[in-house]
């Protein structure tokens, strides 16, 4: 960050303050003199590339007393702890929780709420109680999903292609097989487009070794065969944005159903299903991957690689 002047804004003096990074201005702060934020830009790119001005104004300020200040501090405190406690990485736009998170956070979640009453967290306390209490659920509904697919063979999948030279439910059988399914969407974009870069990584890598990874497409409106020109189309776009060396076909028969559509279990896509050489179903992952930044998917990498052997 670097302080740049001091500039006049409706009657007021304020520090205009630039925040970098590699490429260039990334924020600009607007500061007064006893150090309260009045405003905020930010520069963002959303989609492909597009850029956008992110803007937040101040428009109340309330003074604490100092009981209000002393439980609001330790409310703070409380969420901090919490969040040290849970190893949280970077944000990210939905957290999946994992088994000994959930139980932490069930034991902590009714302590937060009774430490954040009457402070500005209280109705952040209630929303992440509701989150732990519907990610238990989700937890519960996706497990019976994977323990029924776990096992099955995949056989007459009635998957079309859209993009790609061929493929085959005969193709199935005689490789290790990934099948990715996701909206493919050209738009809107956002990180991380499905974790579609690692899986092309991991196509490209293993190809010649016996892997294919196939890209399903899973989407309202392919129940509806007049709109499947516009989504062939848009997930043509998307293939092409992203450079995808692997197939993508579309699951117009709806044979997510058959290996257990997590959506109905309340979760996301997501679905990464890994097939052995005999089409049996040896994986069923809902949601990302943890990154690893020399391996990519490092899970699924070395399932593949234990598959391929």
């Amino acid at each position: 960050y670097r302080v740049i002047e001091r500039e006049q804004v409706n009657g007021k003096y304020f520090w205009r303050v630039l925040g970098f990074n590699s490429f260039g201005t990334k924020r600009t702060v607007w500061v007064s003199a006893d150090g309260v934020i009045n405003r905020l830009e930010e520069r963002v790119t959303i989609g492909q590339g597009e850029r956008h001005t992110l803007e937040y104004r101040l428009v109340k300020r309330e003074a604490l007393s100092d009981q209000a200040r002393e439980k609001t501090v330790a409310a703070f405190a409380a969420f901090i702890s919490l969040r040290d406690q849970l190893e949280l990485d970077l944000p990210s736009k939905e957290i999946v929780w994992d088994d000994a998170q959930l139980k932490l956070l069930r034991t902590q979640s009714d302590k937060l709420i009774d430490i954040a009453k009457t402070t500005t967290l209280a109705d952040l306390s209630l929303i992440a109680k509701k989150d732990v209490q519907s990610q238990n659920g989700r937890r519960g509904g996706v497990a019976a999903l994977r323990t029924r697919a776990l096992g099955q063979v995949v056989t007459a999948t009635g998957f079309e292609l859209y993009r790609g030279a061929s493929f085959e439910d005969a193709s199935l059988k005689g490789k290790v097989t990934i099948l990715h399914f996701w909206d493919y969407k050209d738009s809107p974009l956002s990180p991380p487009y499905g974790q579609v870069g690692y899986l092309d990584f991991l196509s490209r890598k293993y190809a010649d070794k016996g892997l294919q990874v196939v890209g399903v497409v899973v989407r309202p409106e392919l129940e509806d065969p007049k709109q499947r020109t516009r989504v062939r189309a848009s997930t043509r776009k998307f293939a092409s944005f992203m450079n995808l060396s692997y197939p993508v076909v579309a699951d117009v028969q709806g044979y997510i159903s058959e290996l257990g559509d997590p959506r109905r279990a309340g979760a996301k896509l997501p679905l990464f299903v890994v097939l052995d050489k005999s089409g049996k179903v040896v994986h069923y992952k809902v949601g990302f991957y943890e990154v690893d930044r020399q391996v990519g998917l490092r899970a699924l990498h070395d399932l593949v690689k234990e598959q391929l052997e």
